[in-house]
């Protein structure tokens, strides 16, 4: 039983209820967009690791590429080395046996020289 005295307090805390059950209703609807914002920026975080890993796995492929081109300088330097002897000895070894056939064309050269003055004679 209600009295006439009590209606009005009843009115006031229904409206109060409702009051705050429309707060209640704009504070989840303010979580949930907060929510969303959040998760939101943890994708845009995710994205920029992962930009991040790829960058500074193509410096380490960089890195390893200059290290192997370094290396690969140093087996060509070996090389001309290796080469550039080789080709003195073997501009030393013709020009010895030159030498040798110039030295032994001139010996048969006299020879021949000394057969036809004898043969003249």
């Amino acid at each position: 039983m209600t009295t006439s005295g009590d209606q009005p307090g009843t009115d006031r805390l229904e409206a109060r209820l409702a009051s705050l059950e429309t707060r209640l209703g704009m504070l989840e609807t303010a979580l949930r967009s907060e929510v969303d914002r959040v998760e939101l920026a943890a994708g845009q975080v995710d994205s920029v690791a992962e930009g991040l890993q790829s960058t500074i796995g193509g410096a380490r492929n960089l890195v390893d590429l200059v290290n192997d081109i370094g290396d690969r300088l140093i087996v060509l330097h070996t090389l001309e080395d290796t080469v550039s002897g080789a080709a003195r000895t073997v501009a030393e070894e013709i020009g010895g046996r030159l030498q040798q056939e110039i030295g032994a064309r001139h010996a048969d050269q006299e020879a021949l020289e000394r057969a036809l003055d004898a043969f003249a004679d």
